[in-house]
């Protein structure tokens, strides 16, 4: 019966984690005849539970979806400012100004709208909030804190982000964390903090930031789960030495911190049980002498019956409660940490270990298994949507795997440390392709940095962080203290030798990315590998391997492809053939840190292998062009640098002309050179294939002025305007676009590049019609997502939203 109903929940198992790949969500009128229909089979037929199981989990996941589509009140979302009632449920490090003529400090937080206006949400949607306070704000000194409740003016849209195939998936990001929407605060006199009540969580991160540790920021990611201080250069040291899955609170941790509590309650609750029983024990010979014979008789028996009453709990009760009480330490330092995700998942399986412990239910590590990941979907379904969610079961998985294949039968301590080490080889090994497929990078020293570093930050560092922590939940500071600069003298010294591991030459390479398929392929390989039999196994292990190494042998071919990224409001566009990589414009930056060439544009040149350009094209000085120049010149990413200052103009096109083999260039404006170039002075580039004679015509952000002065010299035949491809200029605005310039131009394929639902509304639909009445294909970044263009004896266009990622958490 066990193995029957285990079938059942793997079935439902498959379908909940197919719902990463669902392209739409069904009618919810289906969703709930598949929920009328299971009933039915459940409790009326009783038979057919198989197809009652699939039924029932594909109206959960329709209904999950559509709560999180359509959570939000329609008057919040696409509607004129409103004021609401936020909780804020993050906490927050105390905010520095930023470094300007005006400081001021620009804080993003999620929290739980309770109130629209004049009407209380029963359900409170969670939204992802940003919010610009200028220093010269009403409330400057006031620092917000998780469990505080603020009245603010804001402008709500769904959840949206930037679609490029490479790089951080921030919408994908906002579904697994439940977020149904993201907005920002309009300055305004309503603005203001109704209620200051930190949460005891948030009480003990303010507690924390006092002490000034040299390590304060891992301190504090371990012991309270807040990794938003972590340093980008102690990022880069724990991700090359393959250990930064020790320096956020995960289920190792508390999986470590269960154990611990189990083994320190257990001989607790034990003496606690004999004082019980010696207590007993003693109230019985009391009463013996005191009482008549027959008293006494009844005494031995009462007596011979605690005494069996001893025995049992001995045996039974001693392990149920310490188990019961490990996983209260559990849920408290799950609480401590906000109950992020990897966290549920580990007090999920503890749950999972108390209850089977009690009812005293032996299942095989398989069954286990399937049903920790059940558990995991059925109360966390949009969990699937996380990175972390893939990585903790497959390391699961692989390690109860290694521990299947590689059964340790010797005692001694130098077989368990051979046996220690062979298992952490192996890990390595079999997780390095799922490391490599979703991060780029491989780590050559990461078997050894974590055969150190995991006991060491797991059985001594976590433990420390805890009994610290606690200290501080009962005000005992110098305690605390010590733990905590005990626990940062321990990660001084750990970092000093990832340093040195991270120092060889070989320690770490960075590499392009892989195809799913592949990645599929090698993982099969390395399990035949280490499975003790199978049918044909070296052949079919030589198949998979052969087939693997055919995804990397280079393919010779004469195409040309353009990618023009979804960037928000601004440009940023990609040309390479076999000879050329051209990018025109970087995109922009902004103060609070973020960057288009370190979000899209790098992870785009990491996963394609292309260490350097070889042309950067800058159309002019606007941030949105050219926010990314810094960053790309510090990487020392380009070879050649071309904008209008220098060789972007017709006086100096010869010498760019030059330069290319397979592109012909043409330099249409500016027409001599431009030291402060604005719109107008907008760098026109046009390239044009030789062997397929496809242009792609760049307009930057050049207006109505400069485009006529470009139809006048179209007209004398001095430049030709006509394209294939044309990135239209400046994203759609009606100050561009004129009826001439689009008929000189005359292209097939038009393409917008601005953001989706931005607050200028771009393209404007003037735009857009005067395109469509040229017989023009329509393509919008904002809308469609990366936009590519493979251009050989004819064009294929494809979207990124509509053609690869079609899922329906992405759709805008």
């Amino acid at each position: 019966m066990l193995v029957n109903y285990s079938r059942n929940i793997t079935s439902v198992v498959l379908m909940l984690i197919s719902f990463i790949w669902w392209q739409s969500l069904p009618p919810i009128y289906f969703v709930g005849v598949c929920a009328f229909v299971t009933l039915v089979l459940f409790f009326v037929l009783k038979k057919h539970l198989y197809l009652a199981f699939i039924l029932l989990s594909i109206a959960w996941l329709g209904g999950v979806g559509h709560l999180y589509k359509y959570w939000m009140p329609s008057t919040l979302i696409y509607s004129t400012p409103v004021l609401v009632h936020a909780i804020v449920s993050d906490v927050l490090l105390n905010q520095t100004p930023q470094s300007s003529s005006k400081p001021f400090t620009n804080i993003r937080f999620n929290a739980h709208i309770s109130k629209v206006g004049k009407n209380t949400l029963l359900l409170k949607p969670l939204v992802r909030i940003s919010w610009r306070r200028e220093l010269g704000d009403r409330q400057k000194h006031e620092s917000i804190k998780q469990g505080d409740i603020l009245k603010l003016l804001v402008v709500v849209k769904p959840p949206s982000g930037l679609a490029n195939p490479d790089g951080f998936q921030y919408q994908k990001w906002l579904a697994s964390k439940n977020i149904v929407a993201t907005g920002y605060v309009k300055p305004s006199p309503s603005n203001e903090l109704l209620s200051s009540q930190p949460s005891s969580r948030q009480q003990l991160l303010d507690k924390m930031q006092q002490l000034k540790l040299t390590h304060q920021a891992e301190l504090m990611a371990l012991s309270l789960g807040v990794r938003t201080a972590i340093t980008q250069e102690a990022w880069s040291l724990i991700q090359q030495t393959g250990t930064a899955h020790l320096f956020a609170i995960s289920g190792l941790h508390l999986g470590v911190v269960s154990m611990f509590a189990f083994f320190l309650c257990k001989p607790l609750v034990a003496s606690v049980s004999m004082g019980l029983v010696w207590l007993s024990r003693a109230r019985v010979q009391y009463s013996s002498v005191t009482r008549s014979t027959h008293s006494l008789l009844t005494s031995q028996h009462r007596q011979t019956r605690h005494f069996s009453f001893k025995k049992s709990f001995k045996q039974h009760r001693i392990n149920h409660i310490s188990l019961i009480i490990c996983f209260l330490i559990s849920a408290l330092y799950a609480h401590i940490a906000g109950f992020e995700l990897p966290v549920t998942r580990a007090l999920v399986a503890v749950s999972l270990i108390t209850i089977c412990a009690c009812l005293l239910l032996h299942w095989k590590a398989s069954t286990s298994l399937i049903y920790l990941v059940f558990l995991c979907l059925v109360l966390m379904p949009l969990s699937v949507l996380s990175i972390s969610f893939w990585l903790s079961f497959s390391a699961v998985f692989i390690i109860f795997f290694i521990l299947w294949r590689l059964r340790n039968s010797q005692n001694s301590t130098v077989d368990k440390f051979i046996h220690a080490c062979k298992v952490q080889l192996i890990l390595c090994l079999l997780t390095l392709p799922i490391v490599a497929y979703y991060f780029q990078i491989v780590s050559l020293v990461s078997p050894m940095a974590n055969f150190i570093a995991v006991p060491v930050v797991s059985f001594l560092v976590v433990p420390l962080c805890l009994l610290a922590t606690i200290c501080l939940m009962f005000d005992w500071q110098s305690i605390s203290f010590l733990l905590f600069q005990l626990a940062n003298e321990t990660i001084d010294i750990l970092f000093m030798g990832l340093q040195w591991a991270s120092s060889f030459e070989f320690a770490v390479f960075e590499i392009s990315k892989i195809r799913f398929g592949a990645i599929c392929l090698f993982v099969f390989a390395m399990f035949f590998l280490f499975l003790p039999y199978a049918p044909y196994k070296k052949r079919v292990l030589l198949l998979l391997l052969v087939s693997f190494i055919s995804y990397f042998l280079p393919t010779k071919h004469n195409m040309v492809s353009l990618d023009v990224f979804d960037v928000g409001h601004g440009l940023a566009a990609f040309v390479s053939s076999t000879d050329t990589t051209i990018l025109y414009d970087t995109g922009a930056s902004y103060p609070s840190g973020f960057s288009i060439a370190s979000s899209v544009i790098q992870p785009f040149l990491k996963a394609k292998g292309v260490a350097k350009i070889d042309h950067v094209f800058i159309s002019h000085d606007d941030i949105d062009h050219s926010g990314g120049l810094i960053l790309l010149k510090k990487n020392k990413l380009f070879s050649n640098l071309h904008r209008p200052a220098n060789t972007c103009n017709q006086d100096s096109s010869q010498l760019v002309k030059d330069m290319f083999i397979s592109f012909e260039v043409d330099i249409l404006w500016p027409i001599t050179k431009v030291l402060k170039a604005e719109n107008d002075d907008s760098c026109v580039l046009k390239l044009t294939h030789r062997l397929s004679q496809t242009s792609i015509l760049f307009a930057g952000d050049i207006e109505k002025k400069a485009e006529q002065a470009l139809v006048e010299l179209d007209k004398q035949n001095a430049i030709s305007l006509s394209s294939d491809i044309l990135i239209a200029p400046h994203h759609g605005s009606k100050t561009s676009s004129s009826p001439d310039f689009v008929k000189a131009v005359s292209a097939k394929y038009v393409v917008f590049s601005s953001r989706y639902n931005g607050r200028w509304k771009l393209p404007n639909q003037e735009v857009i019609n005067r395109y469509h009445a040229a017989n023009a294909v329509i393509l919008h970044t904002g809308e469609h997502g990366r936009i590519q263009f493979e251009i050989d004896k004819q064009i294929v266009v494809k979207r990124y939203r509509q053609d690869e990622a079609n899922y329906w958490y992405l759709k805008p």
